[in-house]
């Protein structure tokens, strides 16, 4: 009786929703197939069929906009990972396969009325309002490649070695890489009258438009010098050359390259200059570590600096756990690496033997270079296989630019919310 009501719960909800919108779905001849009328303006990358989308299963009713092979942690808000086989097939994720991390749902806002505000110390007047039309006419557009990480990526690893550790198992999916083309956050200040060198200013805090349901809002902070000029900061209201869908933050997102994705706040309602940080619990709570830890108990958390820039992470994509490789011969190995604040990789590297002796993988060349390498990088290796069949555990690390490689083990990453988890990627296999 209640799973009945829960149902019918979601259909009204849905139906009160869609009415609010501009267009909503309409059966044919009573089966799954659908003609989706997009609220709003944004419209999925592909032409993707129905079928093939979370339409009609995710309560949020944008669910339309993600692709059904993405691995679903969450339907409420909408929390998703492309699997490790598929995340290696486009260097620039396809929309709707891109990963999803929501706090809350997604709010029904359209470009034709959507503005945001800047507000705060050495702002014109204390507060400007942006339009699109502003940021498509007033600024010239600026384009990067940049890949986007939930802070949480490969935390099924630490929660398979200490199962207490809380969050969302993300596997190796936790991240994805688009092209982003909008508005520099620094050429947005200036146009607000903003000056580097106003005193008090330490941070830019941003907030979104979507709510809890006590109406709690989403923030976040980024330093001063994250908006500078060379960190390539933008207001972004394209993805992959496409309106930044829905659940993805449309109409406008800020990318903040390099740096955790919990600070690129999507849509954006507010940039704020001030002398503390933002007031949100995503701000002043979460997203931080302290580690070697099993516990934040006793532990004040709003003195712990938040995280920002990535540590050098990987992961291996074409061999799953529990696959089968044959004896005495040559597998091509994939997977991808990644390093924040901008670090290109240096090496990729694989060992069958727990790095006694290693083999060096090929990184492919993307054309980014170190300082503004906002990507992911894609590498292969050529590997030959044990001559003895049985189990055996391949391991994966990379090493960045700052001569920083991934730690061999968990033991001085624990922390309770399994955050920054880049240790070696193992996977165990069977030689036959």
């Amino acid at each position: 009786m209640a799973t009945s009501v829960n149902i019918r719960l979601q259909v009204l909800l849905r139906q009160l929703y869609l009415e609010n919108g501009e267009a909503a779905g309409q059966e044919v001849k009573g089966k799954k197939q659908r003609h989706v009328g997009r609220i709003g303006r944004a419209q999925q990358q592909r032409n993707i069929r129905d079928d093939d989308t979370y339409l009609d299963t995710l309560v949020d009713p944008f669910g339309y906009e993600l692709n059904r092979s993405m691995w679903l942690h969450n339907k409420m808000p909408i929390v998703a990972e492309l699997p490790n086989l598929e995340l290696i097939k486009n260097w620039r994720t396809p929309n709707d396969m891109f990963y999803m991390r929501h706090h809350y749902p997604v709010p029904n806002l359209d470009e034709d009325v959507y503005t945001f505000t800047v507000t705060g110390m050495g702002i014109t007047g204390g507060e400007v309002t942006i339009s699109m039309h502003d940021l498509h006419t007033k600024f010239p557009p600026h384009t990067i490649v940049a890949t986007l990480m939930c802070t949480g990526n490969r935390r099924s690893e630490m929660q398979k070695e200490v199962p207490s550790t809380s969050g969302l198992p993300w596997k190796v999916g936790g991240l994805s890489t688009a092209q982003w083309t909008g508005a520099r956050l620094c050429d947005v200040l200036a146009y607000c009258g903003f000056h580097f060198d106003h005193p008090g200013v330490t941070c830019i805090n941003f907030t979104g438009k979507d709510r809890s349901k006590r109406g709690q809002d989403f923030g976040s902070t980024i330093g001063l010098k994250y908006a500078l000029p060379h960190r390539d900061v933008i207001l972004a209201y394209k993805m992959n050359g496409t309106d930044i869908p829905h659940i993805h933050g449309y109409p406008v997102r800020a990318i903040i390259p390099g740096v955790t994705a919990a600070r690129s706040i999507k849509w954006v309602e507010n940039i704020d200059l001030a002398a503390e940080e933002h007031s949100s619990h995503y701000q002043r709570v979460a997203y931080k570590v302290w580690t070697p830890n099993r516990s934040f108990k006793g532990v004040d958390m709003s003195t712990i600096p938040p995280i920002m820039d990535l540590p050098v992470t990987g992961g291996i994509c074409s061999l799953s756990e529990g696959d089968s490789i044959p004896a005495s011969s040559t597998i091509t190995v994939q997977g991808y690496a990644f390093s924040g604040g901008g670090r290109a990789i240096l090496r990729a590297e694989l060992t069958f033997d727990e790095g006694e002796t290693w083999h060096n993988c090929d990184l492919v060349d993307d054309g980014q270079k170190d300082g503004t390498k906002w990507a992911w990088t894609f590498w292969s290796c050529e590997l030959p296989t044990p001559t003895t069949a049985g189990p055996v555990r391949i391991a994966f690390k990379a090493t960045d630019s700052s001569h920083t490689s991934m730690p061999d083990t968990l033991q001085g990453l624990y922390n309770p919310r399994g955050y920054l988890t880049n240790q070696w990627h193992r996977l165990n296999l069977t030689v036959v």
